[in-house]
């Protein structure tokens, strides 16, 4: 054999050669005195510690094959002259490496270990598994077999954790409700919600929560792997006493949720202040989480006065007021728009909702008007010439207003209402169109031409409404006293039309200057010439050249007449308007005019121009008005530049 370098001397007088083993390569000498015998297998230890052999001495071993771990061999030992013979056992340690892997079953994961056999264990710590206890490692997963070694094994090796169920227990705390007995349980086992708890003082139970302050609901589903604690959580409520106020809907949610101040009630013509504990108002309360038992809150208010602000629309200015409540808006202010009826206040812009009062808020009110839409007709300072068919050209003065729209009998009976009130006489009450009724108050039919009155009714009602709205009445006696009676023939038939700023009725020329006007600057078919400037002709529809001769639209889109009308008279305005943007000066009904200081017009009296729904469409008009009232003839309102 081989022998391992260092290794040629051996204790106890041992000699070589020796016999010849064939698993046996040489011996090392270990620290501690022992030897290790080195075959081409592994390496085993061999303890000669206590072996004595005599000089010249032969020993033999017998042919062997080495497993992992201890191995016992006879060693036989012979004396030189053959006469002596000894046996002795020798323990021999074989080295492996040897492999631990654990199998934690569900626990938390550890690393496998690989070291020699017979060195020292030392486990890992041990794994953890929530709700759980460790129960030590076995050698088989039926967890029959423990394993106890404290040195590695002489094979590589699975270990297995036994694992026990711990138990847990859940403690209800019922926040002053009836008391429950705390559960407890093997951990990931059903729990059962128990019944609800009850709470005098008109709580209502919520449900069960894990904390208080987040109110982080619990779920009754299995035990946890924890104990705990699980809190009841109650309702409470907080009710308001609005003293008079609108209602308000209680605040009902679980103790400390945070919580704010709900929208203030109205009690109208007063402001809150706030909400106090109680109700003689000795402490105020603070909106910030809900409290822990049931309260009331009551409403304190105050009488303010409110900031009304006053849009006129076109009226004179009126400075923004504070105002108490419920006063009326009358008493402090009355708007002026010259010309034109005041009908009230409204709220908004589009007149929906009308006001007298001032209301129990801030608020910007909006004057609503009754008055002409008036257009200029011809420029101011400026004489226009026109051709007629019985007196040749006529001049007239231009910048008057004319009335887009024939008068209404909503404006009529608004205004003969405060005429009768306000020393007027006025004979005839009027129509509302052709088929209202004597005396009626205005229907939806009020947007509809006034009919039924006298030319006298007229010239009373302009001075009424002039004065109404401001203006200076213009129809007064040759004394200069203003005509306010009908019944007075006399002095209305010879009344004068004066150069005052109120409303009076056009001249025959200007009704027709107005009724004749185009914007156009050379001859068409259809045209007279007239001045420096072209007019339709007298037997025409007012505002048919721009519409009617070069096919853009019929006569029935400019006016009502016999052929479209029904037989009655139609709301203002639904017709196509003329040159100057004004309607119905040919149809609905033909309109009065004030015939002054021309011998023709005054032999033929006082014409209504315009045809009607009843007549024909042309501009020529009917005579002998003074005391003619028919549903087919009203009027049209102009005033002075």
């Amino acid at each position: 054999i081989d022998w391992v370098e260092g290794c040629n001397e051996l204790p106890g007088g041992f000699q070589h050669p020796l016999t010849r083993i064939d698993d046996i390569e040489g011996f090392t000498k270990n620290m501690d005195g022992s030897f290790t015998m080195k075959t081409r297998e592994d390496h085993f230890s061999l303890s000669a510690n206590d072996l004595s052999i005599p000089k010249g001495s032969t020993f033999s071993l017998p042919s062997i094959t080495l497993h992992a771990g201890n191995n016992y061999v006879t060693l036989t030992v012979k004396s030189e002259d053959g006469r002596h013979q000894t046996t002795h056992t020798l323990e021999i340690f074989k080295l492996v490496s040897v492999t631990i892997t654990y199998d934690t079953h569900g626990g938390s994961l550890l690393q496998s270990m690989t070291e020699d056999n017979g060195t020292v264990l030392v486990h890992p710590s041990e794994p953890v598994r929530p709700g759980y206890s460790f129960g030590g490692w076995y050698q088989d997963s039926e967890l029959t077999e423990s394993f106890d070694h404290t040195v590695f094994p002489n094979n590589d090796v699975t270990l297995h954790a036994k694992w026990l169920i711990n138990q847990y227990t859940i403690t209800y705390d019922t926040q002053g409700g009836t008391m429950m007995d705390p559960v407890t349980q093997d951990y990931n086992t059903p729990i059962i919600e128990p019944d609800n708890p009850e709470r005098w003082g008109g709580y209502h139970f919520a449900g069960w929560v894990s904390d208080l302050e987040t109110k982080t609901p619990f779920e009754f589903e299995t035990m946890p792997a924890h104990d705990l604690t699980v809190y009841a959580l109650w309702y409470t409520s907080i009710s308001f006493d609005s003293r008079g106020g609108t209602p308000i809907e209680p605040i009902v949610e679980p103790y400390h949720t945070p919580i704010v101040a709900p929208e203030p009630p109205i009690l109208m013509g007063y402001r809150l202040i706030g909400w106090y504990t109680d109700p003689s108002y000795h402490e105020p309360y603070v909106f910030t989480t809900m409290p822990g038992e049931n309260i009331v809150l009551y409403a304190k208010w105050e009488m303010g006065e409110y900031l009304v602000t006053f849009e006129t629309m076109n009226g004179e200015p009126i400075p923004p007021m504070s105002l108490a409540y419920s006063e009326s808006l009358s008493a402090y202010v009355t708007p002026r728009y010259d010309g034109f009826i005041f009908l009230g206040w409204y709220e908004e812009a589009s007149f929906e909702n009308t006001i007298s009062r001032v209301p129990g808020h801030d608020v910007t009110l909006y004057a609503k008007w009754l008055g002409p839409d008036m257009v200029q007709v011809g420029e101011d300072d400026t004489i226009y010439s026109f051709p007629t068919e019985y007196e040749g050209n006529r001049e007239v003065a231009g910048g008057y207003m004319m009335a887009k729209t024939e008068v209404t009998f909503e404006l009529w009976f608004k205004v003969r209402w405060w005429a009768t009130r306000n020393g007027y006489s006025i004979q005839y009450q009027g129509l509302e169109g052709s088929e209202g009724l004597d005396g009626r108050s205005p229907t939806e039919n009020k947007n509809q031409p006034v009919t039924k009155i006298t030319w006298r009714d007229v010239i009373v009602w302009l001075n009424a409404f002039s004065e109404m709205t401001g203006l200076d009445p213009v129809y007064r006696t040759p004394s200069g006293e203003i005509i306010r009676n009908a019944y007075e023939t006399d002095a209305v038939d010879s009344a004068l039309q004066t150069d005052h700023n109120g409303y009076r009725l056009p001249t025959p020329d200007e009704w027709q200057m107005a009724a004749r006007w185009t914007a156009y600057q050379t001859q068409l078919e259809g045209l007279l010439l007239g001045g420096n400037r072209y007019w339709t002709s007298y037997d025409l529809i007012s505002g048919a050249v721009e519409h009617v001769l070069y096919g853009l639209h019929t006569p029935d889109d400019l006016g009502w007449f016999g052929s479209n009308s029904g037989n009655m008279t139609q709301e203002v305005a639904l017709k196509l308007p003329n040159a100057l943007g004004i309607y119905d000066m040919n149809g609905n009904v033909s309109e009065y005019t004030f015939s002054q200081g021309n011998n023709y017009q005054l032999a033929m009296g006082h014409f209504a121009y315009g045809g009607s729904w009843e007549y024909a469409s042309v501009v020529s008009g009917v005579n002998n008005t003074l005391t003619f009232a028919s549903s087919f003839v009203g009027f049209r309102m102009v005033r002075n530049p």
